[in-house]
């Protein structure tokens, strides 16, 4: 796929490649132009966490990296390995019960108080040699000094120990509802310049407070002190105004909205899920900020002021802000006061104009805040960096079996409103029935490890939702609507092949021999018996469960499912 932007700039192409479960593999931004190329590429595992992310730019100037992630048996990224590039290095990540991020540091930090400093070097030069880092009695053992990921503390490590000398640790908190509350340096005593910011939510989980504290020392005792207070004023979930808490409740910014994704392509004006009609709040908003008027900081109780400004956003086609105008500029060189690149991911790799910085409506028209790097998207908020949320999916495994990948792990062509579950946008490949059974095959095989390490009815929840989800997906997907039946030919007249897998090579006979699908659906809610309770082979599987279907073809799949999923053995007389 290309996607082509011409908005006051010459046209920038840019070609995206896909695995077979439709997720982004490939990005190349202006392959033609050398000086203006830059390539990302990126792989998963089957449950789609990501393995690794390269980035090879042009212009020789900007530096290449190759990242490489390693999850946990809760598919959470525990270790963040840079392997390539200025300053090779390694992140690590921990999290609570909950699955909620909560410390990011470097793994350079052999003594555990958040920061790599000079403190660090006496215990990494005396650890190095060490034959096996788990014994070495480092202070710290959330890293133990290997930094590299080579399981060993050797001088290999050195030079990544270099570059990560003045690399300070985060720590982010959470309250009861698992919503983040306050993100501050890690090391427990705070230095002079430190930063950190706490949010506040009403009872529908929207932010209505932002405060940032910075630590002063000018004044003893150091103390954090208050600098900035920014209430927020809702409709619905989009975002009316922001007032100055620290001068009385003052307007700072007021914005205008319109129809968003959802509206414009083809959301009406009715049966939005809150307040608002769906046309403008379907796709949370995406697409649909239209202006802000911003009142530069300053309040004199004049309507206007002086230094007013009121601008105007522009999107690409997935949402994404791209420039920021000044419809009452001069000219049209002087009306672009902001202007936006994203990576494929949605960090941001090029920002140019006066209101750049000042504006906070970035990628997926969403806010990022400038102290965090974080996008809050509602329900949870966005990493970039990492290219996923930092906390589980709120509605559990019904998003997906991935409970922190975000959009599917497919940023091109898909949004989420709210951060709960990814959706379609207007553009991009549509699903395959392919990359659908893809998918869902590798959520199966998920259920499968559910099954030993959670037990057998675990692993039935778990196959449900992954059926669903693969409903869900079969009914996005062009080539799945188009299955129809043949005149003169019904589903007995099927050859089932021998070596047919779960919905495999047997798909092509299930959309012409039935098509709205119930034949198949059937077919699986046999097999997930088949598989749940009994062990038998595969082929003898799908012979019984192709019978089953063929002789209770009439009855409802629905209750085939149910007793699938609740049935101790099997027996015909779970179809009945």
């Amino acid at each position: 796929m290309t996607v082509t932007s011409d908005v006051f700039a010459a046209p920038v192409p840019w070609s995206y490649g896909y695995n077979t479960r439709q997720e982004l593999t490939s990005a190349v931004r202006d392959a033609n132009s050398p000086s203006l190329r830059r390539e990302w590429q990126y792989a998963y595992d089957p449950i789609g966490n990501r393995v690794s992310a390269a980035e090879d730019p042009s212009p020789e100037e900007y530096d290449e990296f190759t990242l490489g992630y390693v999850a946990n048996n809760l598919n959470q990224y525990e270790r963040v390995n840079l392997s390539a590039g200025a300053a090779p290095g390694a992140q690590r990540l921990l999290y609570d019960a909950d699955g909620n991020l909560t410390t990011e540091f470097a793994a350079g930090d052999m003594n555990c108080d958040g920061d790599v400093t000079f403190a660090d070097t006496d215990i990494f030069v005396a650890k190095i040699g060490c034959p096996n880092i788990t014994d070495c009695n480092v202070p710290c053992t959330w890293t133990h000094g290997d930094i590299n990921g080579d399981g060993v503390l050797s001088w290999d490590d050195i030079d990544p120990y270099i570059a990560q000398l003045g690399t300070a640790g985060r720590k982010f908190e959470w309250d009861a509802e698992n919503r983040l509350i306050r993100v501050g340096p890690l090391h427990a005593t705070p230095a002079a310049g430190d930063v950190k910011v706490e949010y506040a939510y009403d009872y529908l989980g929207r932010r209505i407070e932002r405060r940032k504290y910075t630590w002063q020392t000018a004044s003893p005792p150091a103390s954090w002190t208050l600098a900035e207070s920014t209430r927020y004023v809702w409709s619905d979930w989009l975002l009316l105004m922001e007032l100055d808490g620290l001068q009385g409740n003052a307007v700072l910014r007021k914005y205008a909205w319109g129809l968003d994704l959802a509206g414009l392509n083809g959301a009406g004006a009715s049966g939005g899920a809150g307040i608002l009609p769906a046309g403008l709040t379907g796709a949370g908003g995406i697409g649909g900020l239209l202006a802000v008027y911003d009142t530069n900081g300053t309040t004199t109780g004049q309507n206007p002021e002086a230094d007013d400004m009121s601008y105007a956003y522009l999107y690409n086609a997935n949402g994404d802000v791209g420039q920021v105008v000044d419809p009452n500029a001069a000219s049209a060189a002087a009306s672009l006061v902001a202007r936006y690149e994203y990576d494929p991911y949605g960090g941001v790799i090029f920002a140019s104009g006066s209101y750049a910085a000042s504006n906070a409506w970035r990628f997926s028209t969403k806010q990022f805040d400038p102290v965090t790097g974080l996008g809050y998207w509602g329900y949870r908020w966005y990493s970039a960096k990492l290219g996923r949320w930092v906390s589980r999916d709120p509605i559990e495994e019904r998003g997906g079996i991935c409970v922190y990948c975000a959009f599917s792990n497919a940023t091109t062509y898909a949004v989420d409103s709210l951060g709960r579950e990814a959706g379609p946008a207007p553009y991009g490949p549509p699903a395959t029935v392919r990359g659908c059974y893809d998918r869902f095959q590798q959520d199966l095989w998920y259920c499968t490890t559910v099954a030993v390490t959670e037990g057998p009815e675990a692993s039935v929840t778990c196959r449900r939702r992954a059926d669903r989800s693969f409903e869900v997906c079969l009914a996005s997907a062009p080539d799945g609507n188009h299955c129809h039946s043949q005149p003169g030919t019904s589903y007995t007249h099927c050859s089932y092949p021998a070596d047919a897998e779960y919905m495999g090579l047997g798909a092509q006979c299930f959309c012409v021999c039935m098509g709205d699908d119930r034949w198949s659906q059937r077919v699986r809610a046999c097999l997930a018996c088949f598989y749940t309770r009994t062990p038998v082979d595969n082929h003898t599987a799908h012979q019984v469960c192709y019978a089953i279907a063929d002789q209770y073809g009439e009855r409802p799949w629905t209750r085939l499912a149910l007793c699938a999923a609740y049935c101790g053995y099997m027996k015909y007389a779970c179809f009945e």
